[in-house]
């Protein structure tokens, strides 16, 4: 979940360059947001099946590592259809102002927060 919101607020990090995940659609598709807000949308999005988490056990030491993946109901989502989950969020006010940034225009930079067209969030 944790590398999800990182990869929906835009961050450069080692970790998410490694995975790829700078390269997806939904990469900083949710700068604007605060991390916690994220953290809700993507939880939200567990609890209405649009995502499930897939836990995995490594090696004999026994740490668990999660994945999320596309669940049952997100057939929408998949064919790139909008998909509204009501929930109040604040603007990001520690976020650096890059409207003018040159990839901030990009079509790909500027899809909703999940990839395939997905997820928006809407402020009650």
């Amino acid at each position: 979940l944790a590398m999800m919101v990182d990869c929906l607020k835009g961050v450069n990090t080692k970790a998410v360059r490694q995975k790829g995940l700078d390269s997806i659609p939904a990469y900083g598709a949710g700068r604007e947001l605060k991390k916690t807000d994220l953290e809700r949308l993507l939880k939200r999005m567990l609890q209405s099946q649009q995502l499930r988490e897939d836990l995995e056990i490594m090696g004999d030491w026994g740490g668990v590592t999660a994945y999320l993946r596309p669940g049952p109901h997100a057939h929408a989502v998949a064919k790139g259809q909008r998909v509204t989950i009501p929930m109040a969020v604040q603007p990001d006010k520690n976020r650096p102002d890059d409207r003018n940034r040159p990839d901030r225009n990009r079509p790909d930079r500027n899809r909703p927060a999940a990839a395939g067209g997905g997820a928006a969030a809407e402020a009650d």
